[in-house]
């Protein structure tokens, strides 16, 4: 079983070997309970941030291999883990 400090800050590069950013952040949806994907944060300075959905993942170790990214709004881990306690 993985925790979240498993992934956070892990690097995240796409198939063709180009790094992309580093996860800072899990996907959830709350109702289903069930883990969505990842946020990212890109390596370049002008773009903003993104998600990878579990689907698009094809390998991870140290980094994350990704053959897609996504552009969609999602419910982060750390928007409610604050009302948790």
């Amino acid at each position: 079983m993985y925790k979240s400090s498993d992934f956070i800050y892990m690097d995240v590069v796409n198939i063709e070997g180009e790094t992309l950013g580093y996860i800072n952040d899990i996907l959830i949806n709350f109702h289903k309970k069930q883990i969505l994907g990842f946020s990212v944060t890109p390596y370049k300075l002008l773009r903003k941030n993104f998600n990878v959905l579990k689907e698009d993942i094809i390998y991870h170790n140290k980094n994350m291999v990704v053959k897609s990214i996504n552009k969609g709004k999602y419910l982060k881990f750390s928007d409610i883990k604050k009302y948790m306690l």
